[in-house]
């Protein structure tokens, strides 16, 4: 029997880090947007801007767990929680 019963921490979707591209990347920066972090292109690419606004929403939430900038699934849950997806108009 496995060692453990806890799901593997990208049950809830891989982290995304710098450096990292595609569509995940696009809605995170929409997601980004809805808590008015995140001015720049949805052009799906994790650049600096992605990062610091990553970092912002963590430093904001008291976000622990996951390393400043990347985002993880501690991050992602709480975003996710108060984001869509697409964007705000």
């Amino acid at each position: 029997s496995s060692p453990s019963a806890a799901p593997p921490a990208e049950f809830a979707g891989p982290s995304l880090r710098p450096g990292d591209r595609g569509p995940e990347v696009g809605v995170l920066q929409n997601r980004l947007k809805e808590v008015w972090l995140y001015s720049g292109p949805s052009d799906q690419n994790y650049d600096d801007r992605v990062e610091n606004a990553v970092a912002i929403y963590q430093s904001y939430k008291a976000i622990q767990g996951d390393p400043i900038g990347v985002y993880g699934p501690n991050t992602r849950r709480a975003l996710e929680a108060e984001t869509s997806g697409r964007g705000h108009r």
